[in-house]
């Protein structure tokens, strides 16, 4: 028998486990050491690596790796299994090339995609990028003094937030893409703007905030007190009273009209604003069902009709957003609820917990509907329904891929890869047909992801 070729790992770190050539001999789909599946083309003896992707995000080895179709490659991993469409494997892997838009100046941490003007946003440390998302280019760079931890987007879009966990809060008009003002509540008034020493934190800081689309602007601190900036340039600001512990969350209604603020404690407020007009307006509190541990998110539906939180003691409240009365106590997790979010429809709802299991309910009733239970249990840092709310993304920590599942059956559709770890996630859908994602990664790129609504989902570009 003649020696005819060879084929060796990329990396001498890598060393291969097991292998399977497809019916036609055209491919060949081998296993490896640090957890990859390796997809190789072979034409005239000559080997050229095509697909390399983690099955379930770590560097364990595959202790399998077959074609159990012409088209279908199964990889095991400890006693788990995933199967791949390998034209969706080579499709993903030339496309993902395509369109790494750039590199953000130092690590973004957050992101947003605005599908009416079809841009992105992108936050890092020292700086905040605009992208073209159709021309998959920079547009433009902002310099700014936040630590980049945070961004909020007014629901028309036109008003962003950027704060970093200090006293102050960055107003940018979307449309010229400009800081428009530096918020600095009553209580740090002597600070000085621009203080970036961790250990000069303070409980009179800014933990999170919000804007309406009225351009009202909310800000809670580390002890609980609730600062509302508004009037012509956001020159007056109201202190309202009523957490004692650090706010965690808060959200405005679609129409501004109402927010909600939620706290450490597990506090939980609807807030109802007047026309207002000047700083002794009065603000109506009503004060929701709390939780009994830490609330780690608030979502409104898309028309405002339900409110939906989150908490460390594992349960999710669903309640009217008119009146704030509770519809349901939802108690299937058997972690910490780190996430919640509404379909586009308000059908569904979709909650994901400390140890990366995902539930969906309906999002009227609170009814469970899917219990889907992940491969490697690790912390759901974002969630995402995307395809007119055909299926659900989610991005969990600490790995370099986002897991696709079908809303209906809970079933895997799809695993996106990524070379390198995921720092956040953000998704949106144009023209009502297609979605789109958007990644930043650990290694400062940021990627643009095309998914399409076929048997299996795609990376199309």
């Amino acid at each position: 028998m003649d020696f005819l070729t060879s084929f060796t790992p990329r990396n001498s770190s890598i060393n291969y486990t097991n292998c399977s050539f497809s019916q036609d001999s055209h491919y060949l789909a081998v296993g490896t050491t640090k957890g990859y599946l390796e997809i190789v083309a072979i034409q005239d003896f000559t080997f050229n690596l095509i697909v390399s992707v983690k099955p379930d995000g770590s560097s364990n080895p595959l202790t399998e790796c077959i074609f159990v179709s012409p088209s279908n490659v199964l990889c095991t991993v400890g006693s788990s299994g995933r199967v791949y469409e390998l034209d969706s494997l080579i499709q993903n892997s030339d496309i993902e090339k395509k369109n790494t838009l750039a590199v953000h100046p130092g690590t973004a941490n957050q992101s947003i995609i605005l599908p009416q003007k079809e841009l992105a946003i992108t936050l890092g440390s020292k700086s905040i990028c605009l992208w073209d998302i159709k021309r998959c280019e920079l547009v433009t760079t902002r310099k700014g003094r936040v630590g980049g931890f945070l961004l909020r987007l007014s629901a028309d879009g036109k008003t962003l937030l950027t704060y970093g966990d200090r006293c102050y809060i960055e107003v940018w008009d979307v449309d010229s893409f400009t800081k428009t003002n530096d918020l600095v509540h009553l209580k740090q008034k002597n600070l000085p703007i621009g203080r970036d020493d961790p250990d000069e934190s303070s409980p009179t800081d800014i933990c999170h905030c919000a804007v309406s689309i009225d351009g009202i602007v909310v800000g809670g601190t580390g002890n609980g007190d609730l600062f509302v900036w508004f009037g012509e340039e956001l020159k007056v600001v109201k202190e309202l009273e009523a957490h004692e512990s650090l706010i965690t969350f808060i959200e405005f209604s679609p129409s501004g009209t109402t927010f909600v603020s939620a706290d450490m404690d597990g506090v939980v407020i609807m807030w109802q604003l007047p026309n207002i007009r000047d700083e002794d307006f009065k603000v109506n509190m009503i004060p929701l069902t709390c939780h009994s541990d830490s609330v780690e998110q608030i979502c409104y539906s898309s028309q405002g009709r339900r409110i939906a939180t989150c908490s460390m003691d594992k349960c999710v409240h669903l309640y009217s957003g008119a009146s704030g009365d509770l519809i349901a106590k939802l108690t299937s997790h058997k972690n910490g609820v780190m996430k919640a979010t509404f379909s586009s429809n308000e059908a569904f709802i979709a909650s994901g917990d400390e140890k990366g299991e995902i539930i969906i309910w309906d999002g009227v009733t609170g009814q469970l509907l899917q219990h889907i239970k992940p491969k490697v249990k690790r912390i759901v840092l974002d969630l995402q329904f995307v395809n007119q709310d055909k299926y659900i993304c989610s991005r969990d920590s600490r790995a370099g891929c986002i897991i696709v599942n079908d809303v209906s059956t809970g079933i895997e559709a799809s695993c996106l890869s990524f070379p390198t770890e995921i720092f956040s996630m953000s998704a949106s859908t144009f023209l009502k047909e297609n979605s789109y994602l958007l990644c930043c990664l650990k290694d400062s790129s940021v990627k643009f992801v095309k998914l399409l609504d076929s048997d299996s989902m795609h990376i199309v570009g």
